[in-house]
């Protein structure tokens, strides 16, 4: 599966989640957890849109992995709202089997990712190498905000304290 189709998917399932909310009876419960059900659904494609522009692996692991999180609560909205009888499981077994299949693909994604990194270290994306330097090439000294900090403590100690 392309980029492009994921994200198409991602949006779809998004979209069938806020339509399935839409069909729920007015009640408090399901106000609240339908809310939450579309928060978290529409969450899942964005954080993969993030990931997909992220400037290294490491960092497009970890959107990832927030978007798989986002996957696994809508499952559990969804569950919550068929216990508390908002929704039949009938009604909910397509879009529960989709996010299903969603939180597998972003699983595997992931853990591709994470052996791709331990293999190799993170890899800076080539076009955000501007923005971001590997880990192995930063000097271990300390940062220049460090330094002028640490330079400005020690100006201020060596002042004579006004009488």
């Amino acid at each position: 599966m392309t980029e492009q189709e994921f994200k198409k998917r991602t949006k779809k399932m998004a979209i069938a989640a806020a339509r399935l909310v839409g069909e729920l009876r007015n009640s408090k419960t399901s106000d609240v957890y339908g809310k939450q059900l579309i928060r978290s659904s529409s969450s899942v494609g964005a954080n993969y849109r993030s990931a997909c522009r992220a400037r290294s692996d490491a960092e497009m692991a970890a959107k990832l992995g927030i978007a798989e999180e986002e996957a696994d609560e809508s499952q559990y909205w969804i569950e919550l709202l068929v216990e508390a009888g908002e929704l039949s499981a009938q009604d909910a077994k397509p879009l529960h089997k989709e996010i299903n299949e969603i939180v597998s693909i972003l699983v595997a994604s992931r853990r591709t990712l994470r052996n791709r990194i331990k293999g190799e270290g993170s890899v800076i994306r080539e076009t955000r190498k501007e923005y971001l330097e590997p880990a192995r090439a930063r000097s271990p000294k300390r940062s220049r905000i460090g330094q002028s900090s640490n330079l400005a403590f020690k100006q201020s100690s060596n002042k004579k304290p006004k009488q």
